[in-house]
């Protein structure tokens, strides 16, 4: 398997691309790497029969970094026989939710794979992910919870960055030998934070502050020559907010390398669960909405134990 160091370089002197290594016209990215073989170690490890939810109601948070997501309005009106409803500005952003690979574009370079705004070339919409399914091994990296058992005073709101050195070392601590592949899952306690303290029926905040991975070559790098298909976490990025300088992750690894981004999971449970039974690993599965030419969907996840 090609390492992230023998990817073709799109602009010197660190940004990679496995524009290529899917072949042409691709549409659902690093997915690609979840093998069968894979995907049937992943079913083995549902072993009790658990069923843990990661998303959140779909009214919450409050939170809107970019500034312009409303709040969806949802209508109900009885019909014969029964009721139906339908939403208005229902944001696929929000939530707990997937960024899909036409959300983020590079600079000149377009989106995944090059594509462009023209009608013909811009595809990558999320009914592909979809029919593919987001479906392996997902495994839970208990930041926060890790900071506080050692002693350290982790700051859900402080723009703290998880380096590759940092996810290694709560992975020893949860004693985690197995880093390669396929769903990471990254806990903060940003979110549990925002929903406790945040008022106010559609609050927006552009200048948030959270922990979330670094964003330099050194992370895309890792995430890339682990394995790791998808990352999700439950803060507003993924990544530290705000940038350290160091580029946006998410130009290096969604747009650069397909790895879709989950973000705003409600993690704690799963967590919680994990750390009782000492295992953080499960069969995740998540069904996006079929949408044709969709930039994002609702996570729709769970993790199986």
């Amino acid at each position: 398997m090609t390492s992230f160091a023998d990817l073709p370089l799109i602009e010197p002197p660190d940004y990679r691309h496995a524009w290529d290594f899917f072949g042409s016209g691709d549409e659902v990215g690093s997915l690609n790497r979840v093998s069968p073989a894979a995907l049937c170690r992943a079913a083995g490890l549902v072993r009790e029969g658990k069923v843990l939810s990661l998303n959140l109601p779909l009214d919450k948070p409050r939170v809107d970094v970019s500034g312009f997501r409303e709040t969806y309005v949802h209508h109900v009106h009885t019909i014969a026989g029964g009721r139906d409803d339908y939403l208005d500005r229902f944001y696929l952003q929000r939530s707990s939710h997937w960024d899909g690979l036409g959300h983020v574009r590079f600079k000149k370079y377009g989106y995944y794979g090059g594509r462009q705004e023209t009608a013909e070339d811009r595809g990558l919409g999320m009914e592909a992910l979809a029919r593919h399914g987001i479906v392996g091994r997902g495994l839970l990296l208990d930041v926060a919870r890790y900071g506080n058992i050692a002693g350290e005073q982790w700051e859900p709101t402080r723009p703290t960055e998880i380096t590759p050195a940092l996810l290694e070392t709560v992975a020893e601590r949860q004693s985690v030998d197995d880093l390669e592949g396929d769903i990471l899952i990254i806990r903060t306690g940003w979110l549990e934070w925002y929903l406790q303290t945040a008022t106010g029926s559609n609050h927006q905040d552009h200048n948030l502050s959270s922990p979330g991975l670094s964003a330099g070559a050194d992370m895309a790098e890792w995430l890339w020559d682990h394995k790791f298909v998808a990352v999700a976490a439950d803060n507003p990025a993924v990544e530290v907010l705000p940038n350290r300088g160091h580029g946006f992750l998410h130009s290096r690894a969604l747009v650069l390398l397909g790895i879709v981004f989950g973000e705003c999971w409600w993690l704690k449970d799963a967590a919680d669960d994990c750390d009782r039974d000492e295992t953080w690993e499960g069969l995740l599965v998540s069904c996006p909405l079929s949408l044709p030419g969709g930039l994002g969907s609702p996570a729709n996840a769970y993790l199986l134990k």
